[in-house]
């Protein structure tokens, strides 16, 4: 949402959280993975080349989720 939106205070309003805790949350999670996500800046936040790249994936796992869930919800509407 941070990259889709362009920084932290748009995605929180977007999520309905604080941006602080969004960027917590950020913060946390290139913690995690040993590599930083954004760059930011006091009125700029853009994604590294690792973050894009990382976004990517995340993009395609989120779509297969969401079509995996479609098929579900799909067979449990059908009649049997």
């Amino acid at each position: 949402m941070v990259a889709e939106h362009g920084g932290f205070s748009a995605a929180g309003r977007v999520l309905g959280i604080p941006k602080s805790r969004l960027s917590a949350r950020v913060a946390a999670l290139e913690q995690r993975l040993g590599a930083r996500l954004f760059h930011r800046t006091t009125r700029h936040v853009s994604l590294t080349d690792l973050g894009e790249r990382f976004f990517i994936h995340c993009r395609a796992s989120i779509t297969e989720a969401l079509a995996a869930q479609e098929v579900i919800d799909l067979a449990s509407a059908a009649p049997r």
